[in-house]
């Protein structure tokens, strides 16, 4: 897979509160398809129960086709980001929760945050241009990031964001997920 840069807006002065962006472009077009697939026989588990108010599968999709390919991705990224900065080398990322939404005409997320997660974070693979709404904002920040095909957005899970409503024909996709940490084993044995 190609190598992208990784983008990081300090939008706060504490730098335990920055979001990562790395856009992958469309260049997963196969991936995107598998996804669509995967979370349209899925079904909606959810039933806008949560703070999604879109479709959803249920949080524990990571044996699906294509959902593994999402979690190396955002492991890949959240140990960097780890490493980077908290200078840690010996924890390392677990994607504990993993689901897929797609997002219709009405559709939104109401205000929340994905705390205990470490890292929580969202990859959009479907982004039809003439949908309208439906960006992710930070209103702590009062930033808002517009979703774009391939974009992999990661933010430490104690941030507060949501959705805007989401208007238009057409169906906005996406895969989010929150990733707690473990330690590394050999490096605890080594160190006792």
């Amino acid at each position: 897979m190609k190598k992208y840069p990784l983008y990081v807006h300090q939008w706060a002065t504490n730098k335990l509160q920055d979001v990562c962006i790395r856009n992958y472009g469309y260049s997963n077009r196969a991936l995107h398809n598998t996804l669509i697939d995967t979370i349209k026989k899925h079904g909606d588990r959810q039933n806008k129960t949560t703070n999604v108010k879109a479709y959803m599968t249920d949080y524990k999709m990571h044996n699906e086709p294509g959902f593994k390919d999402v979690i190396n991705m955002a492991l890949e990224i959240s140990n960097l980001i780890a490493k980077e900065k908290y200078n840690n080398t010996q924890m390392f990322g677990i994607v504990e929760d993993l689901w897929g939404m797609i997002y219709r005409h009405g559709d939104y997320a109401i205000s929340h945050d994905h705390w205990p997660a470490v890292f929580s974070g969202v990859y959009y693979i479907k982004v039809p241009k003439e949908l309208k709404g439906g960006e992710l904002y930070f209103p702590h920040f009062n930033k808002k990031i517009i979703p774009s095909e391939g974009l992999l957005v990661i933010f430490d899970g104690h941030v507060q964001h949501e959705v805007f409503e989401l208007k238009g024909e057409g169906e906005r996709m996406a895969v989010a997920f929150n990733i707690r940490t473990g330690w590394n084993q050999s490096v605890y044995e080594n160190n006792r």
